[in-house]
């Protein structure tokens, strides 16, 4: 039951490869809902050629769940493989587009089959559209899908197991697969499939004759490929290199990858529909839907969980406050006074400081002042003079203290007025540090 439920959420992702003479499962493994990159393989000899084994082998091996996803990898022998390009103006009716363009491509009625297709990641947006699309019989998949469901694997999606396997390894070159039953090839450039071919070996026929079969189309690329990767492959690499005329190549056998991500954009791939898919996400958005409630119910409630509990030493806290207050206000008291006294002393420290200064300043205004002026006032603030007085002409006074090195910038305060022949000026001027 627990692992029903936790699959709803979870559910284990498998890759599944048919071969002519077993099966081979890929299972990822969820770690609180991320998968890893890659998982063990199972292989399960089948009874009959291109079947599934029996419902107790299969069961007791690869373990099939009520909630698994199982993506089927097929031998390119099921499939038509087409390249297509549209304007970017087919993109409004493309499906029509791409079923009339197939039925230059197919041998059989469109409505016999499945047609699958996804624009190629590799093209540009701005030169129409490049698709792959791929086509398979629906008698041979509904044939498949039969044998599976008896065991309890419904496929979400079909695919050509080597076109997977090269595109995610992602390198330029041959890849082959097979052994002297069945044999598949396919030739890698740039990321894309320019030639694929299979074969069912006739007796007596092997591998080698095979890959003799297609050297010639190999070799007269306008690049030969370099490089040979091989895929459960039942050759060694020196009869790889001679089967294929590659006698400088290089192989290379290649380990695949798989994710989730990966497999649900497995290129020409053709998506199925499984029964009862539509209320199993029902259900299981539903249920996350309600854990996701519970969880912030959860956490709404737990600032509240111990608010009753507090709330008795709550009002001794407050009680003890007020039982402080009285000591607390004459504390504050004095800390006011103090601040005041503080406060006090650095006026008459400041006050202490300017007086000498004062001094100097009367000083050498006694020197700089001409003989016939007096002075009426005499102010020093915030580093400015300002003095008030009478001279025969107040020009000389602004004269003498512009020429003195303890003032700058001076000028007059007011107007200068006459009074009794003699000129009454306001002058303020700063005092240099």
């Amino acid at each position: 039951m627990i692992s029903t439920i936790l699959s709803l959420f979870f559910p284990n992702t498998h890759a599944l490869f048919l071969w002519h003479d077993k099966i081979a499962a890929y299972c990822t493994v969820p770690y609180f809902g991320l998968r890893k990159a890659s998982a063990q393989k199972v292989e399960v000899a089948s009874t009959q050629d291109n079947n599934p084994p029996s419902r107790a082998h299969i069961g007791t091996t690869l373990l099939p769940g009520s909630e698994d996803v199982w993506h089927l990898g097929l031998p390119l022998k099921y499939f038509i493989l087409v390249n297509l390009h549209f304007p970017a103006a087919a993109a409004d009716s493309l499906d029509q587009a791409v079923r009339f363009s197939l039925m230059r491509h197919v041998p059989f009625d469109l409505s016999q089959a499945r047609v699958g297709y996804a624009r190629h990641s590799g093209s540009g947006s701005g030169n129409g559209l490049d698709l792959e699309v791929s086509v398979i019989e629906e008698s041979a998949l509904q044939s498949l899908s039969t044998a599976l469901g008896q065991v309890g694997i419904f496929p979400a999606g079909v695919f050509p197991s080597l076109v997977y396997i090269a595109r995610v390894h992602g390198r330029d070159g041959v890849y082959v697969h097979g052994d002297n039953s069945m044999a598949e090839a396919l030739l890698l450039e740039k990321g894309r499939v320019v030639f694929h071919v299979w074969d069912d070996m006739p007796v007596g026929g092997t591998i080698v004759d095979f890959l003799r079969s297609i050297s010639p189309v190999l070799m007269n690329r306008p690049q030969p490929p370099e490089w040979i990767f091989a895929w459960e492959c039942a050759m060694s690499s020196q009869d790889l290199l001679e089967g294929l005329g590659l006698q400088d190549g290089k192989v290379e056998e290649v380990v695949p990858e798989f994710s989730r991500a990966l497999l649900e954009k497995a290129p020409y791939r053709i998506a199925l529909e499984r029964p009862g898919v539509a209320a199993k996400q029902r259900i299981s958005l539903w249920l996350r839907v309600g854990l996701a409630v519970l969880f912030l119910l959860a956490l709404t409630a737990y600032p509240f969980g111990g608010l009753f509990g507090k709330k008795a030493h709550l009002h001794k806290l407050e009680a003890e406050i007020s039982r402080m207050k009285p000591q607390a206000d004459i504390i504050a008291e004095k800390r006011s006074e103090i601040q005041d006294v503080s406060d006090f002393m650095k006026d008459v420290s400041k006050n202490a400081k300017l007086r000498p200064r004062v001094m100097e300043l009367l000083h050498e205004m006694t020197q700089v002042l001409p003989g016939n002026a007096w002075l009426e006032s005499f102010v020093f603030s915030q580093g400015r003079v300002r003095i008030q007085g009478r001279a025969d002409s107040a020009t000389s006074i602004i004269e003498a203290m512009e020429n003195s090195p303890l003032f700058r910038e001076v000028r007059f305060e007011s107007p200068v007025t006459k009074s009794h022949n003699k000129d009454v000026f306001q002058i303020s001027a700063e005092v240099v540090h």
